[in-house]
């Protein structure tokens, strides 16, 4: 992703080592949304502290957690097949 803080990071240090390291490109709109979409969950989660609504908001913060270890661990991003999956119904519905 050309403006992530960790992509800048990685580039640098490819560069500064000389690595080669092969790179497969991805879309950057799958993972744009994935990270727009926990970025919002998260902000609702920290509102819903501000009333005392302590269990929503650590649900939320929960999920999003949880959704992050299930994406470290087996390279699963739900919010990429939500992504797909949108594409899918929104093609979907043009054709009919």
């Amino acid at each position: 992703m050309r403006y992530s803080p960790l992509g800048a990071t990685y580039r640098f240090v490819k560069k500064a080592f000389r690595l080669s390291i092969p790179v497969e490109p991805e879309e950057e709109p799958p993972p744009r949304f994935a990270q727009t979409l926990g970025f919002v969950v998260c902000g609702i989660a920290s509102l819903l502290f501000i009333p005392g609504w302590n269990g929503a908001g650590w649900t939320l913060a929960l999920l999003v957690a949880g959704l992050q270890g299930l994406l470290a661990t087996t390279g699963l991003c739900i919010g990429c097949e939500i992504y797909l999956y949108a594409q899918r119904f929104k093609a979907h519905e043009v054709q009919a």
